[in-house]
């Protein structure tokens, strides 16, 4: 049975299911705890109470916790294409810089090294894209969520000008919710640090 589990002998096709249940299985009770918290959040809009819902009516919280992460994918898509493709663009460079021999002619050489910085320059130029990017979506994506909870309807999490004028009209908060986010991830990496020793 250890064998089949690992990967080797005749059940070797197991180990790539396991490592994508190990994967899957744990993003799936979040779906759901996604979905209470965009309820949580509508209730908190609507009626300005402090009080939790209920647990209840699952199909309709794993609606939500669905929605949820299509709207973080949606925010975060671009960036992640952008440092996809930086990556795939760096790792050609390299191949190709890699596979062309150094007795080979300069006439070989030369259109090669060209190929390779052009490459080289291009996935750089794609990663800082990707980054930039991917910071804007996740500074996005909070505000995009609240009119999701707010409306229920994913199209009006996608409108750009109702997103940024939320942003803009709360600007201060919305700088000192995320200072005091990364505040705390950077203390608590901190106490994670001493107590690790």
């Amino acid at each position: 049975m250890r064998v089949a589990i690992c990967g080797g002998g005749t059940g070797g096709h197991l180990h790539p299911l396991l490592a994508l249940a190990g994967w899957v299985v744990p993003i799936i009770p979040l779906v759901f705890v996604f979905g209470y918290a965009v309820q949580v959040m509508r209730q908190t809009i609507h009626a300005g109470e402090g009080r939790l819902p209920a647990w209840e009516n699952w199909a309709d919280l794993g609606v939500k916790g669905a929605l949820w992460l299509l709207l973080y994918l949606i925010y975060l898509l671009p960036g992640l294409v952008l440092v996809v493709g930086a990556f795939a663009g760096l790792g050609l460079g390299m191949t190709l810089n890699g596979m062309v021999p150094d007795d080979a002619p300069r006439l070989v050489i030369a259109p090669v090294v060209f190929g390779t910085r052009l490459l080289l320059a291009a996935g750089v130029a794609a990663l800082a894209g990707g980054a930039i990017a991917l910071l804007a979506g996740v500074l996005v994506a909070p505000v995009a969520l609240a009119r999701l909870a707010a409306t229920g309807e994913l199209s009006a999490a996608l409108e750009p000008e109702h997103i940024w004028a939320v942003i803009r009209v709360q600007l201060g908060n919305f700088t000192l919710a995320w200072a005091v986010y990364l505040a705390l991830i950077y203390l608590c990496s901190l106490i994670y640090t001493f107590l690790g020793y």
